[in-house]
């Protein structure tokens, strides 16, 4: 899990940023209430650890979406999540990004403070086509999804 900006350094001398040029990427952005970004000891998953109050507007946290055996990857403030989000509007289970063929799909999965893919608010337990460059939001967290091809251009942009 990196900073945009750092990845880009990385890359255009040609560093290796492995899995995340390997699978599609989440860009949180915007201000989060309490939230500097760092690693905590959660082996096999990403997590976010609160902090301090942090702008991601400019600088993007980087975090891939790696699905599981099942072809999924669930997102939620609970530490047993894949992508652990521990905000107070993110619920212990929020949402899960699955992987059908070549498509990707996200549901909300019954959460308090929803779910919004393109400013519309999902249906708990629906499935929906989760596009290249979508806008995503769980809770107050906000969000891209973006496919690993968007993301390497995006890197060569900066």
């Amino acid at each position: 899990m990196k900073r945009l900006s750092s990845l880009g350094a990385s890359f255009r001398q040609g560093q290796s940023a492995g899995t995340l040029f390997k699978h599609p990427v989440l860009l949180i952005s915007g201000l989060l209430p309490g939230a500097l970004f760092a690693e905590p000891e959660v082996t096999g998953r990403i997590a976010l650890e609160p902090r301090a109050t942090s702008s991601l507007e400019e600088d993007p946290l980087v975090v891939p979406v790696v699905a599981d055996g099942a072809g999924k990857a669930r997102i939620g403030r609970g530490l047993d999540n894949d992508i652990v989000l521990p905000f107070g509007s993110v619920s212990r289970y929020h949402a899960v990004v699955s992987v059908e063929g070549a498509e990707f799909l996200i549901s909300d999965v019954g959460s308090t403070n929803g779910s919004f893919l393109n400013g519309k608010q999902l249906c708990a337990h629906e499935r929906n086509a989760l596009e290249d460059d979508a806008f995503l939001m769980l809770g107050d967290v906000e969000m891209t999804f973006m496919l690993a091809r968007t993301f390497v251009r995006k890197l060569l942009m900066k």
